[in-house]
């Protein structure tokens, strides 16, 4: 329980408070796809397009060139089907070592 000026703010409520943005976040988000799904659809290339591309080319810095590098490497098929797979083994681990770490305790 924490303090608010003058009144409790339980957990609860930041928790529900915290679900409410994120939630419409989400929202936003969406509605901002549709949009954009909508008008790809009726228009071939958006005014800016070329402009933009142009610009994210014209960048000369070897960080960002790096880091696009790494992006490129992560959409590789041989370097994301053992990485995925990697990560699902991971995960199923810390489920099942969770669920035996907890059931021990009795």
């Amino acid at each position: 329980v924490t303090t608010c000026h003058t009144r409790f703010v339980t957990r609860a409520e930041t928790a529900s408070s915290r679900f409410v943005w994120a939630v419409g976040l989400w929202l936003a988000v969406a509605f901002a796809f549709v949009v954009l799904a909508v008008l790809a659809a009726f228009y071939d290339r958006f005014p800016a397009d070329e402009r933009i591309a142009h610009a994210i080319q014209d960048v000369d810095v070897p960080a960002f060139g790096g880091f696009l590098e790494f992006v490129n490497l992560l959409g590789d098929a041989w370097f994301s089907i053992p990485l995925t797979l990697a990560m699902a083994a991971l995960a199923a681990y810390q489920v099942t070592s969770r669920h035996t770490r907890f059931d021990s305790r009795s």
